[in-house]
């Protein structure tokens, strides 16, 4: 079984974003993929943190599948930074997967504090990708 093709889609995803912020003015975010994460020891926010949700149909009653994607978002910033600065790199996100894939809908939760002695707050980013990864683009074997 091969899983380049999601590898070679998480990459494509956190390189566009990286260069997308970047231009923006938000060239200091830095983005991650869930498993990257834990190879930190200490961040420097504001941070975006994304995982990859799937919901699988199979096609036509037979033996290949089509999966349909979401993608989650969590976007930390540090209190001392804009009340706002959550919120704003959220809306850049979402502009960047409006442009660059087919986003079907988003929700943004930009509610949460984390954190006692220094506070974080926390913006959650959810976007439903209306592209599909099919079970022949994934290379198995079997």
């Amino acid at each position: 079984m091969s899983s380049s093709f999601i590898k070679h889609y998480v990459a494509s995803i956190k390189g566009g974003l990286v260069s997308y912020l970047a231009c923006n003015k938000f060239a200091t975010t830095k983005v991650y993929y869930k498993s990257e994460l834990f190879t930190c020891t200490s961040l420097s926010f504001p941070v975006v943190v994304f995982t990859l949700e799937s919901k699988g149909e199979v096609v036509s009653k037979c033996r290949a599948f089509s999966l349909s994607i979401t993608l989650d978002f969590t976007i930390i910033t540090d209190c001392s930074s804009c009340s706002t600065q959550g919120l704003t790199l959220a809306l850049l996100v979402t502009k960047f997967l409006a442009k660059n894939y087919f986003l079907s809908n988003f929700s943004i939760n930009d509610s949460s504090v984390a954190g006692e002695e220094e506070a974080e707050m926390i913006t959650k980013l959810r976007c439903a990708i209306a592209d599909r990864i099919n079970s022949c683009d994934l290379n198995f074997l079997c």
